[in-house]
């Protein structure tokens, strides 16, 4: 995940994104693990790899915002910084699993739209070598989604894993795309 997120970010920021991964990594891990076991007592998920999505996209987010971060301020206060983007992260994560038991397949609509945004078709050797330079299980979800065309269903029996987590990947896993497309220099329709 570490050199995912280095090769996000400009280089002349490498240091800070050491400095945020080193500190806040296990210690995030924890917090939202213990965050989600409300959720696990009535559903099946796997605990551990949720919690690691949301650390990983909450580490994600600050790698992309990291020169905004001021390095002056005390450690609390970047302390704060990085909990406040993991607890919106959590809450996100409630809301999407809460959408996707009432509601289903929430992306199934909008993935023809977001393909087309990004220009995934089968000869774009560029986008695959993007997706699989992911971090897993973002790469391995969206590969298996978007490249060998598999149903989110057929996914979640691949995986061994329930469909609204493997809703959340490809959620997360779009937005990371889109981050490294853009940090690689590649124009993304809105």
């Amino acid at each position: 995940m570490l050199s995912f997120l280095l090769s996000i970010s400009e280089q002349k920021y490498h240091d800070r994104i050491y400095y945020i991964y080193e500190n806040f990594e296990q210690e995030l891990l924890n917090y939202t693990s213990i965050k989600l076991q409300r959720v696990y007592e009535e559903k099946i998920h796997s605990l551990r790899e949720d919690t690691e999505d949301i650390v990983y996209n909450t580490l994600a987010i600050i790698a992309l915002n990291i020169k905004d971060i001021d390095f002056t301020r005390p450690y609390d206060e970047i302390r704060a910084y990085v909990y406040t983007i993991l607890n919106r992260e959590i809450y996100d994560y409630y809301v999407r699993e809460e959408f996707i038991a009432e509601f289903g397949d929430s992306n199934a609509c909008s993935d023809e739209e977001w393909l087309e945004r990004i220009n995934i078709h089968e000869e774009n050797e560029f986008i695959k070598d993007a997706i699989r330079s992911l971090p897993e299980p973002y790469n391995s979800t969206l590969y298996l989604r978007y490249v060998e065309k598999l149903s989110v269903e057929q996914i979640a029996k691949i995986t061994k894993r329930a469909p609204s987590t493997v809703y959340s990947r490809l959620s997360n896993g779009k937005r990371l795309l889109e981050a490294y497309l853009k940090e690689k220099g590649m124009k993304i329709d809105k």
